[in-house]
């Protein structure tokens, strides 16, 4: 699995209700080595919406990696660590938060939510 060149930011991840189109400046690295990978700063938790929000665009590599994980069947302490950066030894209970509720927003993205944009799409 790919590792993050830096810590982007320390700021609070954005607003999943936002409605701007702009990238959060935590999603762009200034330098970067070749070949490495910027990530976007994740949540403590995945907010829930039932549309696909700005945070949601943000993460589809994030989703991707989860999805990818749970049909590997990596464990989820492995998972959290690597793909979420979060340190499940440091506090096991926020890291398993943020771990489901990642997965679950991944899972809805990946059945309902890209189903729900192509009609509302399609409909305008």
């Amino acid at each position: 699995m790919a590792r993050p060149i830096r810590e982007l930011s320390t700021e609070h991840a954005p607003d999943a209700h936002s409605q701007s189109d702009e990238l959060d400046p935590a999603c762009i690295a200034a330098e970067v080595e070749p070949n490495a990978v910027a990530y976007p700063v994740v949540a403590e938790k995945a907010e829930w919406s039932e549309v696909i929000t700005l945070y949601d665009r943000q993460h589809f590599m994030t989703y991707a990696r989860l999805l990818s994980a749970e049909r590997e069947g990596i464990n989820w302490r492995d998972g959290v660590r690597e793909i979420l950066r979060q340190d499940p030894d440091k506090d096991p209970r926020q890291a398993r938060i943020c771990w489901e509720s990642h997965l679950e927003r991944a899972r809805w993205i990946a059945t309902e939510g890209l189903q729900l944009a192509v009609a509302r799409a399609n409909a305008q």
